[in-house]
């Protein structure tokens, strides 16, 4: 039994990559949500040496994703390579969801190989790391601050080699993309909770150095450019539109909802699915959702019985969930109506172990939880099979 946690990433990470190559073969460029943008944003760097102005969509992105793209690009790869790049930034990202669950309970190797299957299986991730975005590179980047959160957490005192992660850390999260912004602010908050007590003046060096000498350089040429720290949103419409009504509210939420659960259009509105896939992922939907529920629930209730650690590097995961849903609806009301589930992805990593904590918990016997977890995996995988084939037909 020993091997059989490592067995079930395995065959979650053999689907993941099932999906992802396929969809990254068959599905034509430029199908993805903004995908062509992306695109010619790394080819912009490849070909001129320079980042976006004033007048190139998506000019407001930070650059690392498109540096990278660029590499590829200069080397003579075809633009397909960037969604390959995505695809193994998703494999990163699994690792280090896994990672940050293994550390928060090492005794329980099954709730670390499940939180990172359940991963590799949901449909709007697999998607997104299939298609050239910046939204590959920023769940990886949520992922790894959530793990260097819960690091902190159990952390009895700061490190020099601990307090270089939080700097490196944070810098890849700036260079990724202004979604990862509310986990960086929880892992700040971690470290200044954590630390309060044993937190030196001299500790702020290996913190800072990271962050100005990785990203620096990004903030400092917005300021000479755009004389602000962030390029101004490239405008989608005029003038943009924004959340005003419960009615918009309402498509918001769904919209985003199956952005979790299907691929997205180029224009960024989710793939529909045929009739029985829309049926699928309403269910499973509403089951995905109440068995998140329930393992928030069943973690108030155990509480009191966990350690300090423990509870803070929870905090973290939930504070984080919460404030990447926030930011994703503040985007809708303050800069133009974009509901777009990936944005949510950054700080996936808590509700997915609430998920898997609730299937643990609640099937008492071996069987039951087996098969649950079987029946989860079977309709995540059928709704990958039918945004798949759906966006084939469409491309």
């Amino acid at each position: 039994m020993r091997r059989a946690p490592a067995l079930l990433v395995a065959a979650a990470a053999a689907a993941y990559a099932v999906i992802t190559v396929t969809y990254a073969l068959s599905v034509p460029v430029g199908s993805s949500a903004d995908e062509l943008a992306h695109l010619n944003y790394a080819r912009l760097i490849s070909d001129h040496a320079a980042l976006p102005g004033a007048t190139v969509t998506e000019r407001q992105q930070p650059p690392l994703y498109y540096l990278a793209g660029a590499a590829l690009l200069r080397l003579g790869a075809a633009p397909v390579a960037l969604r390959f790049l995505s695809i193994v930034l998703g494999v990163l990202a699994l690792a280090c969801v896994a990672l940050t669950v293994r550390r928060l309970v090492p005794s329980r190797p099954w709730l670390a190989a499940g939180t990172g299957a359940a991963l590799a299986l949901l449909p709007g991730f697999q998607f997104v790391s299939a298609s050239i975005t910046d939204d590959s590179l920023a769940t990886l980047a949520g992922a790894l601050l959530l793990l260097v959160s819960t690091h902190v957490a159990f952390a009895p005192a700061p490190t020099r080699r601990l307090l270089l992660a939080v700097g490196g850390s944070i810098a890849l999260g700036l260079l990724a993309k202004e979604t990862d912004l509310p986990v960086i602010i929880v892992l700040a908050a971690v470290v200044v909770w954590r630390w309060r007590h044993l937190f030196a003046p001299a500790d702020l060096l290996p913190v800072t150095a990271p962050i100005v000498v990785i990203a620096g350089w990004w903030y400092a040429r917005n300021l000479v450019s755009f004389h602000r720290p962030l390029p101004p949103l490239t405008p989608i419409g005029v003038p943009p539109h924004k959340l005003r009504t419960v009615a918009e509210l309402r498509a918001f939420l769904t919209q985003s909802l199956h952005g979790l659960f299907s691929p997205e259009r180029y224009q960024g509105s989710p793939v529909v699915l045929p009739p029985a896939g829309r049926l699928l992922l309403a269910a499973f939907a509403v089951v995905v959702a109440g068995l998140v529920v329930a393992g928030m629930v069943l973690a108030a209730r155990s509480w009191a019985r966990w350690e300090a650690s423990r509870r803070v590097a929870v905090s973290a995961y939930a504070l984080a969930a919460l404030g990447a849903g926030v930011f994703s609806i503040g985007n809708a009301l303050l800069v133009v109506f974009q509901p777009q589930g990936r944005y949510l992805l950054v700080a996936v990593a808590g509700p997915l172990l609430a998920l898997v904590w609730a299937i643990v918990r609640l099937a008492r016997a071996r069987a039951t939880m087996v098969a649950v977890s079987s029946l989860c995996a079977a309709a995540a995988m059928t709704l990958s099979i039918m945004g798949l084939t759906t966006a084939i037909v469409a491309g």
